[in-house]
């Protein structure tokens, strides 16, 4: 009697995050030996002048500057926990990462700001991001929530090779060199480390000048989860820092219930300072209020009292002459609950369009004291997540 071939059972989520990451690896060996020329990267050196344009591969990698920086979207995120994606111009769009295809999505005041100073100079400061480009589309231009009015940098070159991004960003005033280095944890056969709801912004900081130098980067967000009784907590452990954001009012089977940290790994502990809230103001007197804080001397008043859903978290530190600095920001969240009302299907009755199923999405933020623990076990020991050399 012939025996049965021995099988391995794995669940849907399992399987699919398998697949993906193979995938990934079977496309890239594809692809790397093809030539490539596309609209808005170098062409061939030896080609005709008057060459008649034929359809071929694009390069890799893709590098892309100017107004082709207008529509890059690039994924952040695990396989299956959704993605927050970078955008070219260094800002972060298309926040689907609350269980539906949500393209457009992005919570308001969410953008990067640096601040550096040379001894004896005067201080710069800029918006994360390159300058704003038109179309400038909207009921009211370019709106108020993306801090239209506050000085950006003046370029960024873009180059993807996923699951790694990277920004160049080019600003005369600004008197060091700046990069931005993008990604998620994605390492070849280990399911888990592949599949964290997480996205990582490392900003690389060099000092040309032949005195050191001062710098500060901050991070600000709204916190999206509903409205009505939204918190944000300051919380610290080891070497990880970062703002939980929740609603603890929410009912268990909210679709929108769950958290969100923005965080910084890897900093000096004296460095960091925070805005668990913005001050509430008339008008749009609150991100000029942040930017007046921040704009001082590269850190936040973390005594200031919380008095709207908006949060900042700076690191604030000195590079020496000719000397590097880097400054680690992450992103996390927890959103488990998944109902047909919300997502977009089809139910079965009219009794089931609210019925909640929680996502098998292993998140270190459903047990807020475990938040720590999540970069010491996962992301120090991702081998596609570099770290400095500095203290464990």
């Amino acid at each position: 009697m012939a025996k049965k071939r021995s099988t391995t059972k794995y669940r849907r989520r399992d399987f699919l995050k398998r697949a993906a990451v193979g995938g990934i690896l079977t496309t890239a060996e594809g692809l790397s030996a093809l030539p490539a020329t596309a609209e808005g990267l170098s062409a061939p050196k030896d080609a005709p002048e008057n060459a008649t344009p034929s359809f071929s591969p694009f390069a890799y990698p893709r590098i892309f500057t100017g107004s082709n920086l207008n529509m890059i979207a690039f994924p952040l995120g695990g396989i299956g926990t959704g993605t927050i994606s970078l955008g070219g111009r260094g800002q972060l769009r298309d926040w689907e990462i609350f269980n539906r295809p949500d393209k457009g999505n992005s919570p308001d005041y969410a953008f990067g700001a640096i601040w550096a100073q040379v001894e004896n100079q005067e201080s710069v400061a800029r918006v994360l991001e390159s300058r704003l480009t038109p179309p400038y589309e909207g009921s009211s231009g370019l709106g108020a929530n993306n801090v239209p009015g506050l000085p950006r940098l003046e370029g960024a070159t873009f180059t993807g090779a996923y699951p790694f991004a990277q920004i160049e960003f080019q600003d005369p005033k600004l008197p060091l060199r700046l990069t931005l280095e993008a990604f998620t944890p994605l390492v070849p056969l280990d399911v888990d480390a592949s599949g964290l709801p997480v996205a990582v912004l490392r900003y690389k900081l060099k000092n040309p000048n032949s005195v050191p130098l001062k710098s500060g980067l901050a991070w600000s967000l709204q916190n999206p989860v509903r409205i009505e009784g939204r918190q944000a907590t300051f919380r610290r452990s080891e070497r990880v820092a970062g703002l939980y954001m929740e609603n603890p009012f929410l009912p268990a089977n909210e679709p929108l219930k769950g958290s969100l940290v923005l965080g910084i790994v890897d900093a000096p502990p004296e460095g960091v300072s925070c805005l668990r809230g913005w001050k509430r103001a008339l008008w749009w007197d609150g991100p000029l209020s942040f930017w007046d804080d921040f704009t001082t001397d590269g850190a936040l008043d973390s005594n200031s009292l919380p008095l709207s859903p908006i949060g900042s978290i700076a690191v604030t530190q000195s590079v020496a002459a000719g000397g590097e600095r880097s400054v680690t920001f992450f992103l996390t969240w927890h959103f488990p609950n998944r109902t047909p009302a919300r997502c977009g299907w089809t139910p079965p009755t009219e009794k089931t369009k609210d019925w909640w199923w929680e996502m098998p999405i292993a998140s270190v933020f459903a047990t807020p004291g475990r938040w720590p623990h999540f970069w010491r076990r996962n992301y120090r020991r991702s081998r596609l997540a570099p770290v400095s050399s500095g203290p464990r």
